[in-house]
């Protein structure tokens, strides 16, 4: 029975003290910010994407083109109006070496 209370105890503080680490990390991915080189925002009813074209991050895995940007896959748009959302959207821009 201490031996659980202990154990309890103590996971509890280590969630406590690195919630500050884990947190900002869960949101981070859950909000986009593994993207390379994008920014996008909805003003009003366009959404806005911003790409710098100065950055690459190297050859695409098949080594063909150069990598300028990229969503890594498709990402929610925080959207909804009259009941219609769901919006997502996939984003890559790249370049031929």
């Amino acid at each position: 029975m201490l031996c659980e209370f202990l154990t309890a105890t103590l996971l509890d503080f280590f969630l406590r003290a690195f919630a500050f680490v884990l947190l900002p990390l869960e949101s981070a991915y859950l909000f986009g910010a593994h993207m390379k080189n994008v920014d996008m925002k909805v003003e009003g009813d366009t959404l806005v994407i911003k790409v710098d074209l100065t950055k690459e991050f190297g050859p695409s895995s098949s080594g063909k083109t150069i990598i300028v940007c990229s969503t890594e896959g498709n990402q929610s748009i925080d959207y909804e109006k009259a009941g219609k959302g769901g919006y997502k959207i996939g984003l890559n821009v790249y370049r031929k070496p």
